[in-house]
Formats: structure tokens, C-alpha cells, sequence
């Protein structure tokens, strides 16, 4: 630094000062802002200098200095200045939406990249990747209404859909909509009821199973065939002990009983062989009320038997 008359000035000026007798004083000041280029031991060149009069005393004046630079308009994107650079030198990084900028005749030229480029990914199930227009990359675009943007949470509830580019929830099933499959042959599939899932429901008692087999029968919820002592030719029709369920002219029925006690039906009917339990009064008469199982008597040809 250098001190004049108590100012202090950088050591890069070159001060002169000429004081004349009784009058103020006259600073001019020379420097060069491009780092002394064109300076030698007297005045800078023209070009390259700026000068600053000051005028009055050295006490009380201040130095007016131009130091305006001629600069380009600028974006965080530049990397450099295409007044000082070359022609077709870099003056822009590239992005999404540009390749990289040059210089032409002191501008930068953008070179946008083609309307409709992809330059991003879409932020959730219910918009479009976002994609570049003019040069620039626009906000994703939300899908199209009604279209899937999740899994169903569960049975009983449809897949959510986009609505004006938001993924509305899971709406409930019809009710009705299986939900399930059956525990066996003799429940129905559970269904749907307001968006929940219902149990199983049982058969109607005696509902036949099997296709084509009149003793395949649903008993208390289970696929059952209606050929043995705990269910002897229709649901429920139990064979005392010491009893047998055989086939008695067609129909299966509880055999060799002695007394009519040993018959729930109160009847052991010894025609036609062997004595076997029958739902008749052993008058000949059938006695619908001695069937089980939702069932009704049937009279046969020879025996009398429960039916559905």
C-alpha cells in the first residue's frame, strides 16, 4: 500500500500529484485491471487503463473509478463466458432436456433435445415418466382414469384405479363374489359381504354329494355315503348294537333285530328276510315320522325304506 496525504492506495496505482500554491489538490490516478498488460515504468496504454480526477484537497476528495466489464446473461448451467471464449467452445453443461451448449458468434447456442425424450421416471403408479418440451422437462402427466395402480388388498376388494392422478382406495367386492374355495364337498365357497369375507356354509342335511350316488349324503356338514351303522340308508338312522346296515332288496336298512325294541322305528320286520328295521308300522303302512335326516318313507315293492 501506498499513503498519501493519510489515504491509503493500493501499491498497483501510480499516484502524481502536483500541488499548486493556495489551490487544491489533483490525484490522477492510472491502473490497469488486466494485470499490468501494456504497463511499463510510465502510463499504462490507453486501452488499458481507467483514470479517476479527484477533485479539492487530498483531505476531503474521493476517488471515482469506472470499472464496468461488458458480461454475458448467465444460468447455474453456464461454465463459461462466450465473450472471452472461442467460437465453439463449451459454454453450458448438458441435462435432461439439452445437450451440451456452445459458443456462436459470442452466444451461447442450447441445443434442446427432441419434444417428447423421457427425463425422469414416474413418481407413483397414477402419472407418466415425465418427458422433455422445448428444451425443458415438463411435470409428470397423470395417467388415464381407471387405470390400476396396486394390487387388491383381499378378496373382497376390487384393485384400486387412478382418479385425476390419485390412487383412490380398494373399493368393496360385490357382494356374492367368492372369496374362498369350499373345506369340502359338502359347504359352499364363502363369499363376499360389504367388502368382508363370509364362512362357509353347510349343505342343507341329506344334500346329495356325488353325482349319480344316491347314498353319497351330506350329515352334519360332512360327504358322507349313507351305508353304515351311524347313518344307514339316510342321515341319522342309527343301528342299535348288535345291528348290521346291509342292502335288503335294494335298500340299505338295519339288520338282525328280534324284537321291535331294538328299532327306533318300533317296527323289526321279519318279510322278507333277514328281520331288518323298518320305518312302517309292520302293519304295512309307511310311518314318515320315523325317518331321519330330512327324509321320507318310501313303499317299496317288498320293504319300506327312507328316502330323500
Amino acid at each position: 500500500m501506498v499513503n498519501v496525504s493519510g489515504r491509503a492506495f493500493a501499491s498497483g496505482l501510480l499516484v502524481a500529484c502536483a500541488v499548486a500554491s493556495g489551490a487544491g489538490c489533483t490525484f490522477l490516478v492510472n491502473f490497469d485491471d488486466r494485470l499490468g498488460a501494456g504497463c511499463s515504468d510510465g502510463p499504462c496504454d490507453a486501452g488499458a487503463t481507467r483514470d479517476a480526477t479527484l477533485e479539492g484537497s487530498a483531505a476531503d476528495s474521493t476517488p471515482a473509478v469506472d470499472v464496468t466489464t461488458p458480461t454475458d446473461v448467465t444460468s447455474p448451467l453456464d461454465v463459461g463466458n462466450c465473450s472471452v471464449l472461442s467460437e465453439g467452445e463449451p459454454c453450458a453443461h448438458a441435462d435432461s432436456c439439452r445437450g451440451p451448449s456452445t459458443c456462436h458468434a459470442g452466444v451461447c447456442a442450447l441445443h434442446p433435445l427432441a419434444d417428447g425424450t423421457s427425463c425422469g421416471v414416474a413418481p407413483d403408479a397414477c402419472h407418466r415418466a415425465p418427458v422433455c418440451a422445448s428444451g425443458v422437462c415438463a411435470p409428470p402427466a397423470p395417467v388415464a382414469d381407471g387405470t390400476s395402480c396396486g394390487a387388491a388388498p383381499d378378496a373382497c376388494h376390487e384393485a384400486p384405479a387412478c382418479s385425476a392422478g390419485v390412487c383412490d382406495k380398494p373399493a368393496a367386492a360385490a357382494d356374492g363374489t367368492k372369496c374362498g374355495t369350499a373345506p369340502d364337498a359338502c359347504h359352499t365357497a364363502p363369499t363376499c359381504s360389504k367388502g368382508a369375507c363370509g364362512a362357509a356354509a353347510a349343505l342343507p342335511e341329506g344334500a346329495q354329494w356325488r353325482s349319480g350316488d344316491a347314498y353319497a349324503r351330506c350329515c352334519g356338514g360332512s360327504p358322507v355315503e349313507t351305508k353304515t351303522s351311524a347313518n344307514c340308508g339316510v342321515c341319522g338312522w342309527v343301528c342299535e348294537s348288535g345291528l348290521a346296515c346291509q342292502l335288503v332288496d335294494g335298500a340299505y336298512l338295519c339288520t338282525g333285530c328280534t324284537a321291535n325294541s331294538e328299532c327306533a322305528s318300533g317296527c323289526c320286520s321279519t318279510v322278507p328276510a333277514p328281520n331288518h328295521c323298518s320305518p312302517s308300522n309292520c302293519a304295512g303302512s309307511c310311518q314318515t315320522n320315523a325317518c331321519t335326516g330330512g327324509s321320507h318313507c318310501v313303499a317299496g315293492a317288498s320293504v319300506d325304506y327312507c328316502s330323500y
